[in-house]
């Protein structure tokens, strides 16, 4: 299962991968927010579970990441900040 969850870390991985330099090249990096979320987790394994259709933790708890000038790095939130988002 650690490979299923490797996997889609690597999706991401290559989408930055190719997405910086683009904005790179129009100029934009210095004007732009990156917002990398989803609808829900998976279960990765978890419980002897893959797919998103139940209401453990592992499941409900989504990436909510912001990238850009003027975002501070490795900063954590409390698992309801995002609440105050919406």
């Amino acid at each position: 299962m650690e490979q299923i969850k490797a996997g889609k870390m690597m999706k991401g991985k290559i989408f930055l991968s190719l997405a910086l330099p683009i904005l790179e090249n129009a100029g934009l990096e210095e004007n732009t927010i990156i917002v990398f979320t989803s609808d829900h987790g998976d279960m990765n394994g978890s419980h002897g579970l893959i797919l998103k259709n139940v209401l453990f933790e592992e499941c409900q708890r989504v990436p909510f990441i912001f990238a850009g000038k003027g975002i501070s790095r490795n900063q954590k939130s409390g698992k309801n900040k995002v609440l105050g988002l919406l």
